[in-house]
């Protein structure tokens, strides 16, 4: 029997995805669909506007006229939906490094998964996201077979926690979404953000615990409360999604104590950029599938409309974005990542490091493995620690504030009025301390030295990680 006329259709169409399927294996985007300030402009009410407190975030078509600058980073613009908006927050960078992942390695659902971890940590748990915390519930799965450049890893629960954690609804399939991509300035400037020349790849430390972990209870039982209350992370998307704050985000205090819709951590504060209800379900239908539930059950309450918020504070362990504050986290494998230009540089014979570029982390106190140790290792961490020892006060102000108290407020929606007495709490909120690295921990100093101090992380880097220039291959061309 002759074959049908459809076969040939199908055959070809079956080409066609072997081809795309080849271009995903060394190209991490195709063609650009947001190729003019038009198309940009649609997505600047999705990041950071004038008002908010770093100011508007930096959007370039990829039809610009001149190269893109050090910090212009193409990113896929369904990750800004998910609240990836510049600065970066702590908490991200921190598990992109423990992990040694790059941006364009995660899948959609990854960074959705990491958004709502983190607005869940700082939103309903009160306790800072940690990647410690993170560890406890959640292990990178990485494609084996034929990975990709981008999109290859997810995160999965470990076994055994699928009753702990809140559930979420994700999407089983995101179509071409390597096409959707523009420019985005991204100041301080991480390795992570740079496109790397290989696919992700399984590490067996991947499995282990933070050092602490037993310490982390009270958040860990916390969250199984939330979870058999209804509280789904499909439900924590949509409250971060409509009091308009990205997760991902740098921000000068967290969730726990939003102050309403003058808040300066919105993206865009003011009433009048109040999500309306039919704008919130479009991007709830974007990022999940179209039947999902984004309303709190009567029984959950934002912290940040919860009386018993000061109770809850108090039961938490306090974190930063490594773990418990004060713990040596130095356990915990954590991987270098470096640009490409760096790894030419390096392979070439480390020209890299004269230019004042690090490595990888590269932070103030690391022990660099690859040059020559001149100095003794003890001589040396004596010297850092009395390099560091002059802003031990300071550290311990800020190791203090982590997570400051803050008063009850009744359980009621925010309204514009009612905004006052957050606005106190939040002007009282810190950022989240940053831990002394790893080589500074490993030895205890004296007696009459504070143990382990912490330091506040600068604004310009994240342990070290901030880098002055990259360099990336842009992928443009069409993928047939």
């Amino acid at each position: 029997m002759a074959p049908k006329a459809s076969k040939g259709k199908s055959t070809a169409a079956a080409e066609k995805e072997q081809a795309l399927a080849a271009a995903r294996l060394a190209r991490a985007r195709f063609r650009c669909a947001f190729v003019n300030e038009e198309a940009v402009g649609k997505l600047r009410l999705l990041v950071a506007g004038p008002r908010n407190e770093h100011g508007a975030t930096m959007l370039k078509p990829e039809s610009i006229a001149t190269p893109p600058l050090d910090g212009d980073v193409p990113t896929f613009t369904c990750f800004l939906k998910m609240g990836l908006v510049p600065p970066l927050s702590e908490f991200f960078v921190a598990t992109m490094e423990t992990y040694g992942l790059h941006l364009t390695q995660l899948h959609p659902n990854a960074l959705l998964t990491l958004s709502i971890f983190a607005h869940l940590c700082e939103g309903f748990v009160g306790v800072m996201p940690s990647v410690a915390l993170f560890r406890h519930f959640f292990i990178p799965r990485i494609e084996t077979k034929k990975p990709p450049i981008s999109g290859g890893v997810t995160f999965r629960l470990r076994n055994g926690l699928s009753g702990e954690f809140i559930p979420t609804t994700f999407k089983s399939k995101w179509e071409e979404w390597r096409h959707d991509w523009c420019y985005v300035h991204f100041d301080p400037f991480y390795a992570c953000l740079a496109d790397p020349d290989a696919a992700a790849t399984h590490d067996d430390s991947f499995k282990e615990l933070s050092p602490r972990d037993e310490d982390l209870r009270a958040a860990v039982e916390r969250i199984k409360v939330l979870r058999q209350r209804g509280l789904t992370g499909n439900m924590v998307a949509a409250d971060f999604l409509g009091r308009r704050l990205a997760p991902l985000q740098r921000r000068s205090h967290p969730a726990w104590a939003y102050a309403g819709p003058a808040d300066k951590t919105r993206l865009w504060p003011g009433l009048d950029h109040n999500l309306r209800p039919e704008v919130l379900a479009y991007l709830l239908r974007e990022i999940f599938i179209p039947s999902v539930e984004g309303v709190l059950p009567a029984t959950v309450y934002p912290l940040c409309n919860d009386n018993q918020r000061t109770a809850i504070l108090a039961a938490m362990p306090r974190c930063n974005a490594l773990g418990i504050v004060g713990a040596d986290e130095a356990a915990a494998p954590r991987r270098r990542l470096e640009t490409l230009a760096q790894k030419a540089a390096r392979i070439e014979g480390g020209s890299s490091r004269e230019g004042g570029s690090p490595r990888g982390s590269g932070g103030a106190g690391e022990d660099d493995d690859d040059e020559e140790d001149s100095e003794p290792l003890v001589r040396r961490r004596a010297r850092v620690r009395s390099e560091v020892g002059a802003t031990s006060a300071e550290a311990e102000a800020g190791a203090a504030s982590v997570q400051p108290e803050v008063e009850d407020v009744p359980a009621e929606p925010e309204t514009e009025a009612a905004s006052a007495e957050p606005e106190a709490e939040a002007a009282s909120a810190e950022p989240e301390a940053e831990a002394v690295p790893a080589e500074t921990e490993q030895e205890q100093p004296p007696p009459q030295t504070p143990a382990s101090p912490v330091r506040t992380a600068p604004a310009s880097s994240t342990r070290g990680l901030a880098l002055k220039r990259k360099t990336w291959v842009s992928v443009s061309d069409d993928e047939e």
